[in-house]
């Protein structure tokens, strides 16, 4: 249960060292502030990589490339199997260093289906919503961020039953005048709303676009729901107005 501590071992061999395909991205800001500090004031020795029985980077791909370019040796742990992604993930978790979309671009790179299919809505909107949000349209209604990410963490995939009802609403939010068209409260209020009314999204924001004079700013999913619910009965005969949750009872 409490293993003996690994031996730390040391290498200029930089080409001996693989980084895993989809791990993710080195983050530029990120190396800069790890070499200029190191330049300063030398650490990195205290803070080994960790590497597998064929030197694939497990954790300490930033650090690794900074040992590189300052001409250092690389402070590395091998461990005595292959990685895997669910180790890879394991060993970040308890740092807390990867975030949803993290979790997402390195799972697409692993080859997961749905994770593939995340990253490419991204992409075909040139970026416009956050990738995260577009996870949080397309899952399970009950997933939050922290559960998708932990989904993510332990399987590598992430279940997207509402990809139709999410694409529909990406698309009208495409064309969306309103502010804070882009965040994740007002989609995620406009999937309650459609969830629930089975109005069209496209029809939900086209009111909204047309009462941008009314709109005000709200801190979270419940106040956008309210917002969203009270803007798109404004105006509206009674009978045509929608009712479903406790703020317009």
């Amino acid at each position: 249960m409490f293993p003996d501590a690994p031996k730390v071992k040391k290498s200029t061999d930089y080409a001996r060292f693989q980084f895993l395909d989809w791990n993710r991205a080195i983050n530029q800001a990120n190396l800069k502030k790890i070499i200029e500090e190191n330049e300063k004031n030398f650490q990195l020795h205290k803070f080994p990589i960790l590497i597998d029985s064929d030197f694939n980077i497990i954790d300490g791909q930033h650090r690794f490339t900074a040992a590189q370019k300052l001409g250092a040796p690389v402070y590395f742990i091998q461990e005595e199997e292959l990685a895997e992604f669910q180790s890879v993930t394991s060993v970040n978790r308890a740092g807390k260093t990867h975030t949803m979309q993290d979790m997402i671009q390195m799972s697409a790179k692993a080859g997961n289906k749905n994770a593939v299919i995340l990253l490419s809505v991204h992409r075909s909107f040139g970026c416009k919503f956050d990738l995260g949000m577009i996870a949080r349209l397309f899952s399970q209604d009950a997933r939050s961020s922290g559960r998708l990410t932990e989904e993510l963490r332990d399987s590598g995939s992430v279940a997207i039953p509402n990809q139709k009802l999410g694409m529909e609403i990406l698309t009208a939010l495409d064309s969306a005048e309103f502010p804070d068209a882009t965040t994740m409260r007002v989609a995620m209020a406009i999937k309650d709303f459609c969830k629930a009314t089975k109005v069209p999204a496209k029809n939900v924001v086209e009111r909204l676009n047309k009462k941008v004079h009314l709109w005000r700013k709200t801190a979270d999913i419940p106040q956008a729901i309210e917002l969203v619910l009270d803007l798109y009965n404004h105006g509206l005969a009674h009978e045509n107005k929608v009712f479903y949750s406790k703020w317009t009872q």
